[in-house]
């Protein structure tokens, strides 16, 4: 399902934090906040791919 390569690959959890949750939970979120949880979890997600390409 991930790409291969680690760019491609942050790109698609990039694009994966922003649709999560699904959008009708994102509605009562103001859009700044969203902005923050959604690079909070691509950078969890880069952190985790460091973690296991490095093992």
């Amino acid at each position: 399902m991930e790409p291969r390569s680690p760019l491609l690959r942050s790109r698609f959890w990039v694009r994966f934090a922003r649709n999560w949750p699904p959008l009708s939970e994102w509605q009562i979120v103001p859009s700044g906040e969203r902005n923050a949880i959604a690079l909070r979890i691509a950078a969890r997600a880069r952190d985790d791919f460091m973690r296991v390409s490095m093992e």
